[in-house]
């Protein structure tokens, strides 16, 4: 089973998932982070720490599309990912693009980055855009 944790912070909520979660799991996750967001009064940030997390798989992407617009329809600003793995910070890069979500989400490569979590915070808190940023800024393949 893949642990998660869903904890609120001063900015809103922090939330992170173990690797390989199957699909009943991300269902399980996605109704929990729901609940903690309800919980959230007016505008909030959301830092995901997805460093476990491998590929998604194509069934559970439309759930994490759904997390999103649920967050953002309860008042989510700005969301950041921490991700370990380049691939799949290019794999939510896209869905966030091909889902409208980008505009306000960021995915940080840690390999890339070792103050990726000041990284995050900086988006989140003062909008400095870490895509913007060559310093920063994920690269995409050529291909």
């Amino acid at each position: 089973m893949a642990e998660y944790k869903i904890e609120r912070t001063e900015f809103g909520v922090r939330l992170s998932i173990g690797p390989h979660p199957l699909l009943e799991e991300i269902l399980q996750w996605a109704e929990d982070v729901k609940e903690k967001v309800h919980q959230v009064e007016g505008p909030f940030c959301v830092l995901a720490d997805l460093r476990q997390v491998e590929l998604i798989p194509p069934e559970s992407q439309p759930i994490l599309t759904e997390v999103q617009a649920y967050c953002r329809s309860r008042g989510m600003m700005r969301s950041a990912c921490l991700l370990n793995n380049k691939l799949t910070a290019l794999q939510f890069r896209r869905i966030a693009k091909s889902s409208g979500i980008y505009a306000w989400e960021r995915y940080i490569d840690c390999n890339q980055h070792e103050n990726a979590e000041k990284i995050a915070l900086g988006w989140l808190l003062d909008e400095v855009d870490p895509d913007l940023d060559p310093k920063t800024m994920l690269q995409e393949d050529p291909a």
